[in-house]
């Protein structure tokens, strides 16, 4: 394949050069780095023969100026990068925001390592960057993430894309992750349409009937029933007044 970003280093030699001096600046927690985060070799996924030979890969340093989701980010050259070998929750999907926040965690604001085999094409269909990452404290950030539950392996020889040469170790390293889950949202409260109303303490008002009998022209209610009693029967010629003193009497009966 032709690589045409920048002239092909030793891994050896571009990691001491591309990272050295970096500071880890990180306001969430990364993934701790675990003693198989290597670029390793695929016939022996446990990393236990060593590194492989990836003295032909091409390997340049680039700064993370923002991660775009748990498995892509973009360059302070303004070129967007996926990750090898990994795929994460969509935006929205159990995992998404995890991924995405132990991603930046690992690698926003930082100088980085970009590692792309002779194996794996420069770039995908959408003109992305594609490469491991490596940092000081971790050497393949995509395999932490597997381990981490939040990435799955993909996009290789078993997809019918390209191997690459971790492919094994993501495989190995994802059938002893973590379990990521997402805990059930709870279903928000049924909502009544037309609630009953709670009832008040009574009150009388005086509200007149004009049908000749003074007597129950008080309407007293408590928000969900209304009465209109009969008030001073025996006095023939009742008053407002009078009626309403003894409608305020009845309202604190019905309040007892």
């Amino acid at each position: 394949m032709s690589h045409h970003w920048a002239a092909s280093f030793t891994l050896a030699a571009a990691l001491a050069l591309s990272l050295t001096g970096c500071e880890y600046a990180a306001t969430v927690d990364a993934p701790s780095r675990s003693a198989d985060s290597e670029l390793a070799d695929p016939a022996d996924p446990a990393g236990s023969a060593g590194s492989v030979d990836l003295a032909d890969a091409l390997v340049t340093s680039a700064t993370v100026t923002r991660v775009i989701d748990g498995d892509t980010v973009e360059l302070g050259t303004g070129d967007r990068l996926r990750l090898i070998g990994i795929d994460t929750p969509e935006r929205g999907d159990c995992g998404a925001d995890e991924a995405t926040r132990a991603l930046a965690a690992m690698v926003e604001g930082r100088q980085v390592s970009l590692v792309n085999p002779t194996q794996v094409q420069d770039r995908d269909a959408y003109d992305r960057l594609l490469a491991y990452l490596a940092t000081p404290e971790f050497t393949d950030v995509g395999v932490e993430l597997v381990r981490a539950g939040l990435a799955a392996p993909r996009y290789n020889s078993t997809d019918g894309h390209a191997a690459h040469p971790n492919e094994a170790l993501y495989a190995a390293t994802a059938s002893t992750a973590t379990t990521f889950s997402c805990a059930p949202v709870a279903e928000p409260p049924a909502v009544d349409p037309h609630p009953t109303p709670a009832a008040q303490p009574w009150v009388c008002s005086y509200s007149p009937t004009y049908d000749q009998n003074w007597h129950n022209d008080a309407l007293c209610t408590n928000g969900v029933e209304s009465l209109r009693p009969t008030l001073r029967e025996w006095d023939s010629h009742v008053t407002e007044d009078e009626l309403m003193e003894s409608a305020r009497e009845y309202a604190a009966q019905l309040n007892g």
